[in-house]
């Protein structure tokens, strides 16, 4: 009697592992045409496309950006969205004409689709073309219904300043900062303007506050670096000197940082 003993404890495992096995073949042929499905489906759906197309824009995979939306403009050719979204993914590449027709063909779309004013208006300061450049920047500024005119009034500043003329400069810098106080990059501005005045004192406190909202930002932590060192607080300058090397990207910025620090110790 004890040599035909059987184990329940072995043979409940075994039917155990028997019916997990069973039942996941079962939910594999199960799953796998909708999974096929749902694939067609998305392959399909414009608005998947386009989100998928946005999601790699703002991971910097702007040729897989560019796979997905150009597969929405086929589905959807009238998702003026879809047109702006390929108009920053050749900007990115800074291919200009393209990146241009499909602005346009954004706006022809909806022409108060505003934003894209903004888009070509960098296009056109990148060519020099300073004069298209500052109209699609006002065209911005003149509408009533939108809401982020500080990056027009920022966009403006950046380009009277290329031009060097840091009074309008100014003037345009002061409002994009009215219009939203935590803009990190019109603060770095407009330490940059102040220094250009010798109001470095004032320069100093722009840097400052610009580093409130981005720590991190090497370039502004530079700037301030710099202005700190003319006003000699060189201790300040070199401790955030060394805290911010390790966060320097590329070679050229490492080595302007090193220079510094060689010039200052």
């Amino acid at each position: 009697m004890g040599g035909s003993r059987i184990n329940f404890n072995f043979m409940n495992k075994k039917l155990l592992i028997y019916s997990f096995v069973c039942a996941f073949l079962i939910l594999f042929y199960l799953c796998v045409p909708s999974q096929v499905n749902l694939i067609k489906k998305r392959e399909k759906d414009p608005l998947y496309q386009l989100n998928m197309g946005l999601l790699f824009l703002n991971e910097g995979k702007i040729d897989l950006a560019i796979i997905h939306l150009q597969k929405c403009a086929q589905l959807d050719p009238k998702n003026y969205k879809t047109y702006n979204a390929l108009g920053l993914s050749y900007t990115i590449k800074r291919e200009w004409d393209k990146a241009i027709s499909y602005f346009e063909k954004s706006l022809g779309i909806n022409p108060e689709f505003t934003e894209v004013h903004n888009n070509l208006g960098i296009i056109y300061q990148e060519k020099g073309d300073f004069e298209r450049a500052k109209k699609e920047f006002e065209k911005v500024i003149s509408d009533q219904n939108y809401q982020q005119k500080e990056i027009s009034y920022y966009n403006l500043a950046r380009l009277y300043y290329i031009q060097k003329n840091y009074e309008e400069s100014f003037k345009m810098i002061n409002l994009a900062i009215e219009k939203r106080n935590h803009y990190s990059i019109a603060h770095n501005l407009r330490g940059i303007l102040l220094q250009e005045k010798g109001k470095l004192k004032e320069a100093e406190h722009s840097f400052r506050k610009a580093l409130e909202f981005t720590p991190d930002d090497v370039v502004i932590n530079e700037n301030l670096i710099r202005i700190l060192i003319r006003l000699d607080k060189k201790e300040e300058a070199l401790m955030i000197l060394n805290k911010i090397l390790p966060l320097a990207q590329d070679q050229e910025t490492r080595e302007r940082l090193k220079n510094i620090l060689e010039q200052n110790k």
